[in-house]
């Protein structure tokens, strides 16, 4: 009996008014997003977002419980007082030509790159490379690899077969701190983590550029995630009002949304997985584009500008390298930053560099050039090239 009171009195004051005080709102909340977009090419892209953000100062609270951020995250951040960490995995290449311009951009800090005057790995931490080849593996398995979620939401459709059985799949994971204030007093640290992929509408499709969830992930959506505080889906439908309406979306979005993307007016219809409606009615979520009539064959549009590199020549005294770049626009004249690397083992003599335009020469504003250093660092040359209107360069 006398070791009942005790227990009761733990009781008492876990249930009690100081009790219920300890029952904090979670400080970390998760949104999930899912943007497919039909390319010109016929191609569709299938871009995935999960983002986490978390109301703690990992670097100097000591957090010992982890909810929705990985642990594994966070424990490197607390560990090493990490800022930042950008790191992706891309296999295949996307072909601006007929693909268009990405969703997710790359970062436009990688200009600068060119601007440090140290390129080594011992006095930088700026990268000397953005690309490299993965060893023939399967993604890493938990508990590794962050890209563990409750199979639930936007995550059912993470099917592996699926995803590498594509023309271009790219992984990504970034950290970085954001403020809470005006004043930047106290952060919060956000978790991105994205996954971008194309599907071959002729060979996911057989031939027909009419797609849906099943057809390129084999799976449909069936509940929202439980933890996300946002889960939908945006469809990129900017030209599906054109050419009489072609084309027909099912089933209806639950709104559409109109927003400025790279200087596009982009027209989006979205699908909220935590409407209640959009999954009970049907059991499951199975968004399909269909044609209402084959469509023409007609030439993807060419973007303004694009770029192509080859080698021609042989050996070392009578190799060339050169880079074609491209300005189809009618009437107007682009400035364009030029960045390239060219491996250590190859050597470059500056005096050899021409640039010319319409068969005539044309001089860079800026350059800037730093040989490479034997194993240590690959040749870097940073121009800034006008190219005029309906040119190569």
């Amino acid at each position: 009996m006398a070791a009942a009171i005790p227990l009761s009195l733990l009781v008492l004051l876990l249930l009690g008014p100081g009790g219920w005080c300890l029952a904090e709102h979670p400080r970390d909340s998760l949104r999930e997003e899912l943007v497919i977009t039909p390319l010109p090419s016929g191609d569709v892209a299938a871009t995935f977002q999960f983002r986490t953000r978390w109301d703690s100062e990992l670097q100097r609270e000591g957090v010992s419980h982890y909810r929705l951020f990985p642990k594994a995250l966070g424990q490197l951040i607390s560990k090493y007082s990490l800022r930042e960490l950008h790191l992706s995995f891309t296999q295949g290449f996307w072909r601006t030509r007929y693909w268009g311009p990405p969703f997710l951009q790359a970062p436009s800090v990688w200009i600068n790159l060119g601007r440090s005057s140290v390129m080594s790995s011992q006095g930088s931490s700026a990268p000397l490379s953005t690309s490299s080849t993965p060893p023939t593996r399967s993604l890493p398995l938990p508990p590794s690899n962050p890209w563990v979620w409750p199979m639930a939401g936007l995550s059912v459709l993470l099917k592996a077969d699926r995803l590498f059985h594509t023309s271009y799949h790219s992984q990504a994971v970034h950290i970085r701190p954001v403020c809470r204030n005006a004043r930047c007093t106290s952060i919060s640290w956000e978790l991105r983590q994205t996954l971008s992929v194309v599907f071959d509408a002729f060979i996911t499709g057989q031939g027909k550029k009419d797609w849906s969830l099943f057809r390129m992930f084999s799976r449909t959506l069936t509940e929202p995630c439980p933890l996300a505080s946002e889960s939908r889906v945006y469809v990129d439908i900017t030209n599906y009002n054109q050419d009489n309406e072609t084309l027909e979306v099912h089933p209806s979005p639950t709104t559409t949304y109109q927003d400025v993307i790279l200087g596009t007016r982009k027209t989006y219809a979205i699908y909220d997985l935590l409407d209640s409606a959009m999954i009970n009615n049907s059991r499951n979520l199975n968004i399909q584009l269909k044609w209402k009539r084959p469509p023409e064959n007609e030439a993807p549009p060419v973007p303004f500008l694009h770029a192509q590199r080859y080698v021609s020549g042989y050996g070392l005294q009578k190799g060339e390298l050169s880079t074609l770049l491209y300005n189809t626009h009618p009437y107007r004249a682009f400035p364009v930053l030029l960045l390239d690397t060219v491996p250590w083992y190859l050597r470059l003599y500056v005096h050899t560099l021409t640039i010319t335009s319409k068969g005539k020469e044309n001089k860079p504003s800026y350059i800037h050039y730093q040989p490479a250093q034997d194993r240590l660092q690959p040749h870097l040359l940073e121009m800034l090239i006008q190219l005029p209107a309906n040119s190569v360069t």
